[in-house]
């Protein structure tokens, strides 16, 4: 299946003038060079994970939003982001990645879904199509920066489809078809611009995993990029 072949899971491929694939290998090079690890671990990443942040002021996050409003302007002089027609190969890159268990609730997993993508930084430009393999919980695009936002999320998701409702299915326990509902509204899909090796977020955006269910083991997210390699 597509989820354990090596393909999928270890190599970016580039078709060749006559059709057929080549690939570089899984662990990071690339006709001899090696892969650019700023997504791996370089630099800060836009959209990381807000993680080790308090509670904040609403007025002090609303000054952090406008302080950084030059600073996320500036980023778009990128040669990949500036209009300008990039003309190089092109990839395609597949992986099946694991997220750890997690309680019910709304989670940061920007930087958990990075690491384990390293390839990213040999992409120019593309599109980093991300599919969670679940039907009772979802993948969305949100705040990174206060953690509130990610609770308050929840309390509405909580009372917008209440468990008490009269629903048939209830064989899987009471919250199981309300977190069937929720996934629904929220959806099972992303698709991200990648810019020079990173993910191209907004400042203040960060991947989330909405758990639905109480209790849960590892969600699965299907991973799918494609675009212009780096020269």
């Amino acid at each position: 299946m597509a989820s354990n072949s090596s393909k999928h899971s270890t190599s970016v491929y580039q078709p060749t003038a006559t059709g057929s694939p080549t690939s570089t290998a899984g662990d990071g090079s690339a006709s001899g060079k090696s892969v650019d690890s700023a997504v791996a671990g370089g630099g800060p990443v836009a959209g990381g994970s807000g993680g080790g942040h308090g509670s904040h002021s609403s007025s002090a996050h609303h000054r952090h939003h406008r302080s950084s409003l030059t600073r996320a302007g500036s980023s778009s002089t990128s040669s990949a982001a500036s209009g300008s027609i990039i003309r190089s190969s092109t990839g395609w890159f597949q992986r099946r990645v694991n997220l750890r268990p997690v309680h019910r609730g709304c989670h940061l997993v920007t930087d958990e879904v990075l690491k384990q993508i390293p390839e990213i930084g040999q992409f120019q430009v593309g599109i980093c199509h991300l599919h969670i393999m679940h039907t009772s919980a979802s993948l969305t695009l949100n705040e990174n920066w206060d953690p509130d936002v990610r609770e308050d999320m929840e309390m509405f998701l909580t009372s917008f489809v209440p468990e008490n409702l009269p629903f048939r299915h209830t064989c899987e326990g009471p919250d199981d078809m309300p977190a069937h509902v929720k996934a629904c509204f929220i959806g099972s899909s992303l698709s991200l611009p990648i810019t020079e090796g990173r993910l191209g977020l907004g400042t203040w955006q960060g991947i989330w995993l909405c758990e639905h269910r109480n209790t849960a083991g590892s969600r699965k997210i299907m991973v799918t990029i494609n675009g212009a390699l780096k020269p």
